[in-house]
């Protein structure tokens, strides 16, 4: 079991595989809070790079590091939480950072507002790609088929031990899976005005998009994870799998009319050669 809450009320868990190149910036963007965290710790996600283990060995004194075998994002993060000891958790990636002000504006929120359950804020794309964007949350409907929430939002403790962490069987989408296992608590979302995540953009890097398949599946699995919940909202499940079977149903008419082209084609094709 982690030891009492120190003076800081948020834990800073930062996933790290082979990113030694940039997880320097991720851990001192985490220590610069004006509100100091009560913990930092970095999860060696299993991680082959030399450079990455030398970087690991040179972060400051005061953050842990945890190390075992890759076993996956969501693992990883779970590992690490399980080793903190703050009221709130933060998950940061290794190659991103957050504003000094993130951790004081959250916890004033999560203080003050107990049925809130995420805390996230403005976003800032930088490296090879630079906008601005806001996440955007309109109630528990809204998010049944698209993930509009982000990775570096702060939940409680209590409610990440209450769902069982992050779903470490989710081969994608686990973030997603993560926020509405604890809007199914009942919980609330509060978004901060403030730009609070700088999210890196790089050559090589995983897209956090879906491509349609990716994000049917990816429903499927929120679906069986959190069946109860979206029992709760049938009318908008029937409504998603009408819109869904008349997006089939034009990709049938429309195939079948090219398939009966071609049929009538081919013979004359053979006529000519």
């Amino acid at each position: 079991m982690p030891p009492p809450a120190a003076s800081g009320r948020v834990s800073i868990v930062i996933p790290c595989f082979n990113d030694g190149a940039f997880v320097g910036e991720a851990v001192q963007s985490a220590l610069n809070q004006t509100t100091p965290a009560a913990d930092v710790i970095v999860v060696d996600d299993g991680s082959t790079d030399p450079g990455t283990l030398e970087a690991l060995e040179r972060l400051p004194g005061g953050v842990a590091v945890h190390r075992q075998p890759n076993r996956g994002l969501p693992a990883a993060r779970n590992a690490g939480i399980a080793r903190t000891r703050g009221d709130y958790i933060l998950p940061l990636d290794s190659d991103d950072r957050i504003s000094p002000d993130y951790v004081e504006l959250a916890t004033a929120v999560l203080d003050e507002r107990p049925e809130v359950g995420i805390v996230g804020g403005g976003i800032e794309l930088f490296g090879i790609q630079e906008s601005r964007r806001r996440p955007t949350y309109d109630g528990v409907a809204g998010m049944l088929f698209e993930n509009h929430l982000y990775t570096c939002s702060l939940t409680r403790r209590a409610d990440w031990e209450a769902v069982g962490g992050y779903p470490e069987q989710a081969r994608f989408a686990e973030d997603w899976i993560y926020w509405l296992r604890i809007l199914g608590l009942g919980r609330e979302v509060h978004l901060l005005d403030e730009t609070v995540w700088f999210y890196r953009q790089r050559e090589g890097q995983m897209t956090r998009s879906m491509d349609s398949r990716t994000a049917s599946n990816a429903v499927i699995q929120a679906m069986r994870d959190q069946p109860e919940l979206y029992a709760a909202h049938m009318a908008e499940v029937t409504d998603y799998l009408e819109l869904k079977m008349q997006t089939l149903d034009g990709f049938r008419r429309r195939y079948g009319r090219l398939n009966d082209a071609l049929a009538r084609i081919r013979p004359l094709l053979g006529r000519q050669a």
